[in-house]
């Protein structure tokens, strides 16, 4: 070996560090700030170029400055290897990996370095202030480079034994296809800043056993040469599947399990259906364990082998009367992410940080290869029945359990939930980090979640296809017969067009669920997603639109056209009229009120834009009908009140009051006057749905004159269960109308109303107003019947 090849070691090793020195590193680069002791002379120079200080010693100062946005990731990234327990980390960025063979060149500058007894990590990093898209084929190229030629020297440095990964960690930047492909191609990981928020939190909660996570993803399937793997075992069948009942060492177990939590955004987590760990759950379960605890319920795994070379295990002789099981020596897989783990996650973890991982051994269920549908459908059956699953949760996972169902209706759940969560999940969606997606916890910007966007918007449209009783009747503009490639169609499109609108709405669309927004909520994205239904159905039946043989691009380009209007409208709105969109999201006929609004504001731009159902909402909508229906609704109640009055006072005398309404009407009344500091009577407080009880509680002296004539509704249950329900069922309506009537600046009377109240007026006016000449009374419209 050359002196100058001497001098490279020396370089290389004096740049590394370890034990307590390592301690000091992470303490440093743990913080989020650089600090510096200098002459106190030099302080108006630093102050000058953002440094602040921190305080005066006798001649020295010390100060501190906020690291760039790349030193901070740079340092995340370094700091979570050196809690995994990585040993060997680099000191600092200038630690230089030789890669030529001429060693008289330096070698490349390399961000992080972390190594092992077993592994060897080489990490770039690439971070930007802002989310952007940025092409990295020429950092990819330089660092296939470096990999191809620093193998030698780190076998050399370090030994032949050891794995080696070399990881492209980026932040806030937006890889493309060709780039990701390059990266799969070279064998080189690629970790975005989801990947790395994952592990922080992960290592946060336990510790060095969070490198077993890492190690599995980085060397999945490759050989863990010294595990021992041999584990006498009970083989049985349950159900359909074979399985082998065992006792091992956690620490074993830990090596080669994995856990697909639902967290995770690589393409291997579109199975993921674990939960994250809990750490409060973890150190319980620590505790538990140092005081001689132990759990006697098997923890259960299933065990992923090649097709060709299934579970081994040794027969063993023994006497037993068991017809179906026998007693085996079984050897398990020797490589990193061989046992998924599908219960149990939290006490195979609560062992990680305790002796007790290499002293106790426990129970465990194995089966072999089950399909990812029958570990979901494991999962819930075990969990929700122990600790509940979230709505949001079983949404997620239930796309895994329902994918390539042979019922139509399941598998069309599973691509929208899925290409819900893909939208959520990928950082070059406009809803990245919008979407709710597992247990992820909701916040101001996160409000959007699966099943408002699947219940009020995908089940509402004809993206993909009807159904009736598991047959096709129709297929839609985003339909492909293969599952996967009809998510992709529909990822595409909905990628380019909510692009657009987050673009032509910045201001609305970073505003989330804070005051003001609305666009990027619920009930925003649930009237794009109509929208854009309603706008296909329009390009196919008006412009001989082939939806399938396009593609998702130039749908979406052809989409955006009528999209514009609505981007324009979103712009100008502001104060009340965002917060009657944002509210309008709670119920059904306001979240109809939205869609409506979007495709009238498309139909003033594009005048043949004109859905079903359009013109007569905005006829209905127009309150063309509101002052003559508020004349038929005052005077129906004032006919009502006198009418019951007269007959309470014919039927009880003085009395009436005390003996003819029910006892809550008069307490509620007498309330409301002492609440007013009014001296009228207790009855001038009462109101249109409280005669409604009062009739139903004198329902042998009222039942003729405020009985619907009409012999449909006494049919079935729809307008009650009872005779005396079915009878007055107008009631709730008339009341519904005189809110609208009351308050036209909410609601405007639709044409069916109005009709309501001239069939009402028909029949319920000559029951009610032969009687003599009525008294005008106080009627206070101030007061609002509850919904």
């Amino acid at each position: 070996m050359s002196k100058n090849y001497d001098n490279i070691f020396e370089q290389f090793s004096n740049s590394l560090v370890d034990d307590n020195e390592l301690k000091t590193t992470l303490s440093r680069k743990n913080k989020d700030y650089i600090e510096r002791t200098i002459e106190q002379e030099l302080k108006q120079k630093y102050f000058g170029e953002g440094w602040e200080l921190v305080k005066d010693n006798k001649t020295t100062s010390r100060i501190k400055k906020i690291k760039s946005h790349d030193v901070l990731f740079e340092d995340k990234v370094w700091s979570i290897l050196a809690r995994m327990g990585f040993e060997t980390l680099n000191a600092d960025s200038n630690l230089k990996l030789p890669y030529l063979k001429d060693n008289t060149i330096p070698g490349r500058q390399i961000d992080v370095f972390a190594a092992d007894s077993e592994t060897i990590l080489v990490v770039e990093c690439k971070s930007s202030m802002e989310m952007q898209k940025k092409s990295l084929q020429t950092i990819i190229n330089d660092f296939e480079t470096i990999k191809r030629g620093s193998l030698s020297f780190l076998k050399e440095f370090f030994g032949n034994n050891r794995k080696v990964k070399f990881i492209l960690a980026t932040h806030n930047i937006i890889i493309n296809d060709n780039d990701r492909k390059r990266l799969i191609d070279l064998q080189i990981e690629h970790f975005n800043q989801d990947d790395i928020s994952y592990y922080e939190q992960l290592t946060s909660y336990l510790g060095q056993a969070a490198k077993y996570q890492l190690l599995g993803r980085l060397f999945k399937n490759q050989e863990i040469p010294e595990l021992k793997n041999k584990v006498p075992a009970i083989k049985g069948k349950m159900g359909k599947h074979t399985f082998f009942s065992f006792s091992l060492e956690p620490d074993t177990l830990l090596k080669i399990s994995y856990i697909l939590h639902n967290t995770v955004t690589t393409e291997e987590s579109d199975g993921a259906y674990q939960r994250m760990v809990s750490k409060t759950r973890l150190k319980e379960i620590e505790h538990f364990l140092n005081n001689e605890g132990y759990f006697p319920n098997s923890i259960i795994i299933n065990v992923v082998t090649p097709k060709e070379n299934p579970l081994y295990f040794d027969n063993v002789k023994g006497i037993h009367d068991s017809t179906i099981s026998d007693l085996c020596i079984l050897h398990l897989p020797k490589c990193y992410q061989s046992a998924f783990i599908i219960d149990g996650q939290h006490r195979l973890y609560g062992y990680s940080n305790t002796e007790w991982k290499f002293k106790n051994s426990i129970p465990v269920v194995a089966f072999e290869n089950l399909p990812i549908d029958e570990q979901v459908k494991m999962f819930v059956d075990i969990n929700h029945k122990q600790r509940s699953v979230s709505k949001n949760l079983l949404t997620t996972i239930m796309a895994d359990l329902k994918w390539g169902s042979s019922i139509y209706n399941e598998a069309l759940f599973a691509v929208q939930s899925k290409l819900l969560q893909r939208l959520g999940e990928r950082d070059e969606s406009p809803l990245y980090r919008r979407v709710i997606v597992g247990e992820n916890k909701k916040s101001d910007l996160a409000c959007i979640t699966l099943d408002y966007i699947i219940s009020y918007g995908f089940n509402k449209s004809n993206f993909f296809a009807r159904v009736n009783k598991n047959k096709l009747i129709s297929t839609g503009p985003l339909w492909v017969d293969d599952y996967s490639l009809m998510l992709t169609k529909a990822y595409e499109y909905f990628t380019i067009v909510l692009d657009y609108v987050k673009t032509e709405t910045i201001d609305n669309w970073q505003r989330g669920s804070n005051e003001g927004g609305f666009i990027s909520m619920n009930v925003g994205i649930m009237a794009i997603i109509r929208i854009c239904d309603s706008i296909l159905a329009h390009l196919i039946q008006n412009e001989e639109l082939e939806a399938q043989l396009t593609s998702s691009q130039e749908l979406a380009q052809l989409t955006i056209k009528y999209i514009t209007p609505i981007t324009d409208l979103v712009k100008t709105i502001s104060g009340q009229k965002a917060r009657d969109f944002r509210n309008a999201g709670t119920g059904g006929v306001g979240r109809e009120n939205v869609v409506r609004e979007f495709q009238k504001t498309i139909n003033l731009r594009f005048s043949n834009f004109d859905p079903a159902g359009l013109k007569d909402w905005i006829r209905d909508n127009s309150g063309i009908y509101n002052q003559e229906s508020k004349v038929f609704v005052d005077n129906i109640q004032l006919s009502i009140r006198d009418y019951l009055f007269d007959e309470l006072k014919n039927q009880f005398g003085e009395r009436w009051w005390y003996d003819g309404v029910p006892k809550e009407t008069q307490k509620r009344s007498a309330a409301e006057a002492i609440e007013r500091g009014n001296n009228e009577p207790h009855w001038h407080f009462v109101y249109l749905l409280d005669y409604l009880k009062i009739i139903t509680s004198n329902w042998p002296i009222f039942k003729d004159a405020f009985s619907d004539p009409n012999k449909e509704v006494y049919q079935g249950t729809t307008y009650g269960s009872s005779q005396k329900e079915k009878a007055t069922h107008w009631f709730s309506k008339l009341n519904d109308i005189r809110t609208k009537v009351s308050h036209p600046e909410r609601a405007a009377v639709t044409e069916s109303e109005y009709k309501f109240l001239e069939q009402l007026n028909t029949w319920l006016m000559p029951n009610i107003t032969q009687q003599a000449e009525k008294e005008s009374v106080f009627i206070d419209e101030s007061y609002e019947e509850e919904d």
